[in-house]
Parts: structure tokens; C-alpha cells; sequence
């Protein structure tokens, strides 16, 4: 079919403008007008297969013209289930809505092409440089929540999108951003075992890279690694932070780093609140990152708390700025330490006044100890005792 300026589709839509070609297919601008009013749209159009050679290659490889028509139409089959994925999505004001679709073949019935049209909105790294090249930590901070919203929906439906990507985080006129293309997007149920490795995959978690079993908790990893990129100086970990251009090595390195699961880097310019929340949705091990996208959103509403009352060491459910929590921490351990003789610390702890502060979460009063060796078994005594002992001898030397 022709996809030229001014060629209509869905009746009385036409192609206004070539935006460019997307991830799994080309994009094109739609217009409508009806009754003075003007409506756009975008059309995303994906060929199965994409080409002659890609037909003649699966024919060579399965034997028959047959069995290779079979396996593309079955493919086309399998797309159009996707895309039912973001009509049962339709509404959420952080999905891309599917408007309308349709699949159109050849009259050889050996390719298709499925025409989706959406909504025309502008992609992340357009928005990005219209905004001067980098984005505020706020406005990171924003679109992680509200990507984190999009994804709750998704694990409700139990759908894992698998290919989070800045391509695919878009930006409506009034600045919210909006999770799209599902086009390579499996059920939980496909997933549990390794199904495939669709996708793009240097924003990939490492257990799919690896082939191992997967949960949604891969899409909070990709949006951490989008998170981390736009307040590293729009470079992904382990790579250089210096100006000019990044090296092939240096990309291949950095991707080893990440894969074999070393600890990140902070971020150049993230603060320490959203670098906790960055690198826990980052965590090599699957287990030790958020569990659910409301977890992930939840902390993002909660960058500014600090810790009240006590803060359990182990606690990962409450976030508090982690600078904060490593000093009280260390303040919990500092009053737990005491110059005190472990023989006597149980005689000690049985005071009032120290069962009193132990209970309310008050320092200790630290006591000086004094060592005095008799007959080879020390004996340790307060320093008021000490004292005491000093003045009852110059009184009897007095007396004397």
C-alpha cells in the first residue's frame, strides 16, 4: 500500500507528515477534518514480513514457500493479540491510547501490514531537546511516578511490557508522559518461563539477558536505568561522564559491568533520595528491588520524609533519605556502645534510669571506667566510687 502525503487510510484520515520509523514499523502523521474542526492522530504501520529477502530467507530455512507464509501469518496473528493489549489499556492517562487498527495484506497473501493509529504525541528525547537538552530532577521525578502508575495497570492485567525505552515514553502537549508501544509485550503467563528475548537490551534487566525466569519487576529495572540516564548527563552507568564522544569499548565495558551485576555509581546529578530509589528499582537481584509499581510510587511521593520515632536497620518498606537513615543508624549503634565491662553489663542495665533511656531511645550515659589490679583479678569501679575513696584516705591521713 502507499504511504505517501495526502494517501488516505481509515476513511477519511490522511498522511500529512513522515515522522520517521519506530522500533517495529514507520510512523506517519494522520489528519482529519470535519465541521471546521481539525483532528490528528498518528499511524504507525508494521510490515510482516518486512521484506522479499526476509521471505526468501524463511523459505530457505523451512523448506516451503508454504511453511514459511504460515509462520509470518501466525506472527501477524500473535501482533494483533499485542495489540488488543493496549486496547484493554485504553484510558489510562499514562498509556498511549490504540485508537483503531486493521491489517491489510498483499494480493499474493505473502506479506501484511497492520496499520495501528494512536495518539500523536512527541517522543521523550524530542521533548528532551526542546527542553534545552536535560531534564530537572523534578520532572524526573515526575515521570518516573506517573510511568510508575502506568505499570501498576499492567500488573493488574497481569502484562509486562519488556521494553521500556525512551523511544517508547512519550510526552503529551501539557507535559505528562505516556507508556507506548506494547508491540513486543507478553503476558505474565508467557513469561514465567523464558519465552524470548524481544526487546532492546541495553535498557534489559540482566535474568532476561541471561535467559532466566522473569516477573514484571524487569520493567521497574528498565525505568530505573531511564531514571538513572536522565540524571547521569544522559549516559548510562559505568560509562565516562567526560565530554565527547563514547567509545565502542567503553559501551561494551559498561554493559559487561551491568550485566555481571556490580554495584552502580550514584548518578552525576540525582539527589541522594532519588539515587536510593533509582538504584533500588536497579538491583541486580530481582528480590532486592520493588516488588510492585505502587512501591516504586510510593517512595517517588516520599523523597522528603525523614525517619520518626525508631527506624528498624532492615526495614525496606519505609524510605527515608538514605544519607539520614546511614546516620541514625550509626547513632542507634554508637548509643548501643558502651565503655561498660560485658561481666557487668547485665548489674547495669537494671538501673532506672538506664531501663528508662533504653526505652525511650535516649544515649546511654557513658561511664568511665577504672582498672585496679589486685592479686592478679581486676576489679572495676565508677568513678564517683574512685573519688570517695580518695577523700576517706586523706581524712584518716589527716587524723593521723
Amino acid at each position: 500500500m502507499d504511504y505517501s502525503i495526502g494517501t488516505y487510510v481509515f476513511g477519511d484520515w490522511r498522511i500529512v507528515r513522515d515522522i520517521g520509523q519506530g522500533s517495529f514499523g514507520y510512523v506517519y502523521e494522520l489528519e482529519k477534518n470535519q465541521y471546521d474542526v481539525t483532528a490528528h492522530s498518528a499511524l504507525k504501520v508494521i510490515r510482516i514480513p518486512t521484506t522479499k529477502g526476509e521471505l526468501d530467507e524463511a523459505i530457505s530455512e523451512m523448506g516451503t514457500k508454504e511453511e514459511a507464509v504460515a509462520y509470518f501469518e501466525e506472527y501477524v496473528s500473535q501482533m494483533v493479540k499485542e495489540i488488543s493489549i493496549m486496547n484493554s489499556l485504553k484510558g489510562n492517562p499514562h498509556i498511549v491510547t490504540c485508537e483503531d487498527y486493521t491489517v491489510v495484506s498483499s494480493p499474493e497473501k505473502t506479506q501484511w501490514e497492520i496499520l495501528i493509529r494512536m495518539e500523536l504525541l512527541t517522543p521523550l528525547d524530542q521533548y528532551i531537546q526542546k527542553q534545552g537538552g536535560k531534564l530537572d530532577e523534578q520532572t524526573v521525578i515526575r515521570l518516573g511516578k506517573e510511568l510508575s502508575t502506568a505499570l501498576a495497570v499492567c500488573e493488574e492485567k497481569k502484562i509486562i511490557h519488556r521494553d521500556i525505552k525512551p523511544a517508547n515514553i512519550f510526552v503529551t502537549e501539557d507535559g505528562s508522559f505516556k507508556l507506548g508501544d506494547f508491540g513486543v509485550a507478553r503476558t505474565l503467563e508467557q513469561t514465567t518461563k523464558s519465552y524470548s528475548k524481544k526487546g532492546t537490551q541495553v535498557y534489559m534487566a540482566p535474568e532476561i539477558l541471561a535467559d532466566k525466569k522473569y516477573n514484571s519487576t524487569v520493567d521497574l529495572y528498565s525505568l530505573g536505568l531511564v531514571m538513572y540516564r536522565l540524571v547521569n548527563r544522559n549516559r548510562m552507568p559505568f560509562l565516562p561522564l567526560t565530554a565527547g564522544p563514547i567509545k565502542m569499548t567503553e559501551r561494551e565495558e559498561a554493559f559487561v559491568k551491568r550485566y555481571r551485576g556490580e554495584p552502580f555509581p550514584d548518578p552525576a546529578e540525582a539527589s541522594a533520595a532519588l539515587t536510593y530509589v533509582i538504584k533500588k528499582a536497579c538491583a541486580f537481584d530481582p528480590q532486592k528491588r520493588y516488588q510492585t509499581a505502587d512501591d516504586m510510587k510510593t517512595d517517588l511521593d516520599n523523597l522528603s520524609l525523614l525517619p520518626h520515632m525508631t527506624i528498624n536497620e532492615d526495614d525496606a518498606k519505609t524510605f527515608v533519605d538514605p544519607s539520614v537513615l546511614e546516620k541514625h543508624i550509626a547513632l542507634k549503634k554508637e548509643e548501643r556502645a558502651t565503655s561498660i565491662a560485658a561481666d557487668d553489663e547485665k548489674t547495669y542495665a537494671g538501673t532506672s534510669e538506664r531501663k528508662q533511656r533504653s526505652e525511650k531511645n535516649l544515649p546511654v550515659k557513658e561511664e568511665i571506667v577504672y582498672d585496679f589490679s589486685v592479686d592478679q583479678k581486676k576489679t572495676k569501679l565508677k568513678k564517683g566510687t574512685v573519688i570517695a575513696l580518695i577523700i576517706a584516705v586523706l581524712a584518716i591521713a589527716a587524723c593521723v
